[in-house]
């Protein structure tokens, strides 16, 4: 199985860009400018505006055998006075007509959180969050007791409800770097 990652940074932002473009209009079956609010430019909040203005720390595209599987990002915010570094933000999958299994998405941890965790600790961050709104209940209980699991262990630990996090509740799943 061949692995690639295409990591944004700062040389090859215009064409990463692109190539995120791309792979969101397939998934959404849409055009740039019709992206979901998430995903697009319509508010600075959105993906594409949010790493147009470098407010993304970073993001990763992760191909299995020469195929798009997943996109997740991450960035600084703070919590609860706290430097915190939120991952697998604006996450998004072709999880239909690959996904023979439930490791699909461990791969995502395995290989882009896994990055995401490293530059959470390169920026002196205090915990690294992963969050979930109260309509992703079902994939937050699934990546909390499989996913992240399988690939760090129990080095997550869950909000026992949702709680309010950059403005809105949300499911957390948080490691400590500390």
């Amino acid at each position: 199985m061949a692995i690639e990652l295409v990591i944004l940074d700062k040389k090859n932002k215009d064409d990463f860009i692109l190539l995120l473009e791309k792979e969101l209009c397939l998934i959404f079956k849409t055009s740039v400018e019709d992206l979901p609010d998430n995903y697009g430019r319509k508010y600075s909040w959105s993906l594409l505006s949010l790493i147009e203005s470098d407010e993304i720390d970073s993001y990763q595209l992760l191909y299995v055998d020469g195929k798009f599987w997943v996109g997740s990002g991450g960035m600084v915010r703070e919590y609860n006075q706290e430097k915190i570094y939120q991952a697998c933000f604006r996450a998004f999958s072709k999880t239909r007509g690959i996904n023979t299994g439930i490791g699909s998405r461990s791969y995502a941890h395995e290989f882009n959180t896994s990055i995401q965790i490293e530059r959470a600790r390169e920026l002196g961050c205090s915990f690294v969050i992963l969050s979930f709104n109260e309509n992703n209940k079902k994939l937050f209980d699934i990546t909390k007791n499989f996913h992240l699991r399988r690939v760090f262990g129990d080095v997550f630990i869950p909000s026992e409800c949702p709680v309010l996090f950059n403005g809105v509740n949300q499911w957390l799943l948080m490691m400590s770097l500390k």
